[in-house]
């Protein structure tokens, strides 16, 4: 057991270290997709969001009692060494008994059947046909199937949550990953399962399971729904951050950016388009090309009111003080530049068009 002190020694050793390393980590990849702007959820991805949080909560309601084969020795609040005919004459006042709790108490003459039920479970002690007390790995073998089963199925889940065909491009970029991950868990389940030592029995004569007694099947089919249950959300915490380029950001493929300048420039092109239409429409006519000149004279008289007023002047030349001269001027030319470079470029396939 380590105690406290060595919890708190650890943690002061290496936990500053490593949280300084993750807070760094997350401050680089966050930089790197500062250029990048954040975007609602796109709608294949909300589909695999809707299957993970479906299968993260069937995982949490996995892990609550309802649906947990009860453990019998809790149920009648006995001592693990109490006698067979005493302990189902408790438990059949409490329920009725079933089949499963009749071949319980054929095998419960055995001491090391007893291990074994709080070890595997009701379900293998009581229906595996070949498994021996003194040979425990005969229960790992029948045990495996039950025991693989929800991870296999949390695999279907995440293949499915990450399958380019439903979760597109951002769902598939981490599918090896999220595999390897629930390969992972079950792996380490079944290692759990198969390197597990119960306590000896004659630990239990005088002991409630309450007590030190390991009621290793429950304890570890908990662990294991909450464990698949947050994966499960991890998952799609990770899917959900990245397709909205709000972590671990991708900029845009070569296609993608060349598609998007061309529809930029289409668009801009476009604008000038309808912009010669109108001043052409404007010049063409009397009337409207009076009413053009006449504002423009009135916004100049306003201007030249203005100008004549001595605290307008006074503001003007305070803010040319203030003001960064020759920074405004390279800002002046680099858009000048720019302009004169997008018209450039608009120009061409004009030419080559026509």
């Amino acid at each position: 057991m380590v105690s406290w002190q060595t919890t708190t020694t650890l943690l002061s050793l290496f936990g500053v270290p490593l949280v300084s390393k993750g807070l760094a980590l997350y401050r680089s990849a966050r930089a790197s997709a500062q250029n990048i702007p954040i975007r609602p959820t796109p709608p294949h991805v909300n589909r695999a969001l809707n299957i993970l949080f479906v299968s993260a909560l069937l995982f949490l309601l996995s892990s609550l009692p309802y649906f947990t084969p009860a453990n019998i020795f809790q149920q009648t609040q006995s001592r693990l060494a109490i006698p067979t005919d005493v302990l189902f004459a408790r438990l059949a006042a409490a329920r009725p008994l079933t089949h499963t709790d009749h071949a319980l108490k054929a095998k419960f003459h055995s001491p090391d059947a007893r291990l074994l039920y709080l070890h595997y479970g009701p379900d293998v002690v009581a229906n595996c046909q070949f498994c021996r007390s003194d040979g425990p790995g005969s229960y790992l073998v029948y045990a495996l199937p039950s025991l693989l089963l929800p991870h296999l199925a949390h695999l279907a889940v995440l293949g499915l949550a990450t399958s380019s065909l439903l979760a597109g491009p951002e769902g598939s970029r981490f599918r090896t990953p999220v595999t390897l991950a629930g390969v992972a868990l079950a792996a380490a389940d079944v290692y759990l399962v198969a390197s597990h030592a119960q306590p000896p029995y004659t630990a239990a004569t005088t002991t409630t399971v309450g007590g030190h007694i390991d009621a290793f099947f429950w304890k570890l089919r908990l662990y294991r729904s909450l464990a698949l249950t947050v994966a499960d959300l991890s998952a799609a915490l990770l899917l959900w951050t990245t397709a909205t380029n709000r972590l671990l950001a991708l900029p845009p493929r070569p296609a993608e950016r060349m598609e998007h300048g061309a529809r930029t420039l289409e668009l801009a092109l476009a604008k000038l388009k309808a912009l010669g239409s109108v001043r052409n429409v404007v010049f063409r006519d009397a009337g409207l090309r009076d009413r053009v000149g006449a504002y423009w004279t009135a916004e100049g008289a306003v201007t030249r009111a203005m100008f004549e007023e001595r605290e307008v002047v006074e503001g003007v030349r305070a803010a040319l003080a203030r003001a960064d001269m020759g920074g405004l001027m390279e800002q002046a030319d680099r858009y000048t530049e720019g302009v004169f470079a997008g018209v450039e470029v608009v120009r061409t396939p004009m030419g080559a068009v026509g």
